[in-house]
């Protein structure tokens, strides 16, 4: 990831854009702007409610955060191809936003049918209306283009993974880690800082004023970590040494720290989940002939719950089921499984083959707050569960 000299912040993306009809359409004329243009809405932190795309006014997913941020010239937010960054001007009632560009470089493909892609939109930006805790971009003929609501203010609390440093001895600015997660970092509500290097363990403080940080930070590297690590955990320790401010969109999303002339220094995401404990009810599975994604059967409903001691249990959508699971890191290995009671039938006796067949094929997993995902060998996609 190269990103030298560059105005940074890392925010929610934007995955599926909803059809919510909100009684409005995009074509209409939005709320008239006053002549000098309403106050306050920089330094605030707006959360997306509605979106105008070649259609209806719509709304994103209840599960679903993205936030716009306007400070000091710098526009910062995030659509569906991911976080973006530019600069704007706001004067008497007047907004327009310039250079917008990609953090993680272009679009990438697979979208949703409705673009996620916004920032056409915003490039088209060029007035707004705010008020009541809302705001709403336009366009030069008055239409309204997004609608946001203000966020309570937020601090960069909680526990993150280094995603990229800044590296004064390279070229590219802004690099991973070494080892992906082997950096972390975790800001305490009572301003204690810890994490890791690397090669050891992080210590120290951090205070915060608005948007201003100071970091300090000590390493407790070992002795026989490698110069390579050695050099990262100098590096990376520097860079949260320069921060000055701080940007974050949202929680559970991401944070950037920036030094005193606006530039990345270290850009971080929250830690997931490290288990597959729990209950889980599937979404889809990998039950079509040719590994289609389905759902359960009308009446059924497919379950499985991964125990502390190695053991699993669940319905197949007729029956239970019960064996064992194994996880080493990122991968892991169910079975073997053995269903209980009276054999299914018919369609029902289909899905329970292809289900616990489907349990038999997963060799990766992956999970975040809302769901827990399992991959084949080929990476892909077998097995999607929603906590029950």
């Amino acid at each position: 990831m190269s990103h030298p000299r560059a105005r940074v912040v890392l925010a929610v993306a934007l995955s599926v854009i909803a059809v919510i009809p909100a009684g409005s359409a995009s074509g209409q004329p939005g709320p008239d702007p006053s002549p000098e243009g309403p106050p306050g809405i920089e330094g605030v932190w707006w959360r997306l409610e509605a979106v105008g795309i070649e259609g209806p006014i719509v709304g994103p997913p209840g599960e679903v955060v993205a936030t716009f941020h306007l400070a000091d010239s710098v526009a910062t937010g995030a659509d569906g191809c991911g976080p973006f960054l530019g600069s704007y001007e706001l004067a008497d009632g007047a907004l327009t936003l310039a250079g917008l560009t990609r953090i993680d470089g272009t679009c990438p493909e697979g979208l949703p049918e409705r673009p996620a892609d916004l920032l056409p939109v915003l490039a088209a930006v060029r007035g707004y209306v705010a008020g009541d805790g809302t705001l709403t971009l336009t366009d030069e003929d008055g239409t309204s283009l997004l609608t946001f609501t203000a966020e309570s203010p937020l601090r960069p609390e909680g526990s993150f993974v280094v995603t990229g440093y800044y590296d004064a001895a390279s070229d590219d600015g802004l690099v991973p880690p070494l080892d992906p997660g082997s950096l972390s970092v975790s800001f305490e509500p009572d301003g204690r800082l810890a994490g890791t290097s690397g090669c050891g363990l992080l210590t120290g403080g951090y205070t915060v004023d608005g948007e201003a940080i100071g970091i300090g930070v000590q390493a407790t590297g070992t002795a026989d970590c490698p110069m390579r690590k050695r050099d990262e955990e100098v590096a990376f320790t520097t860079a949260l040494g320069t921060a000055a401010s701080w940007a974050v969109t949202h929680p559970s999303i991401g944070l950037v720290l920036l030094d005193e002339e606006g530039l990345a220094r270290v850009t971080l995401r929250p830690q997931a989940p490290t288990s597959v404990l729990g209950d889980w009810i599937v979404k889809v599975f990998a039950g079509g002939g040719d590994g289609a994604l389905l759902g359960a059967l009308d009446g059924t409903k497919l379950t499985i719950a991964f125990g502390p001691d190695e053991d699993v249990e669940g319905s197949t959508g007729c029956r239970p089921f019960e064996g064992g699971y194994f996880v080493d890191g990122d991968h892991i290995a169910i079975g073997p499984v053995s269903p209980i009671g009276e054999r299914c039938q018919g369609d029902l006796r289909r899905q329970e083959r292809r289900f616990l067949a489907v349990l038999d094929a997963a060799t990766t997993w992956s999970r975040d707050d809302e769901s827990l995902r399992m991959f084949d060998p080929g990476g892909e996609l077998v097995l999607d569960l929603v906590p029950a």
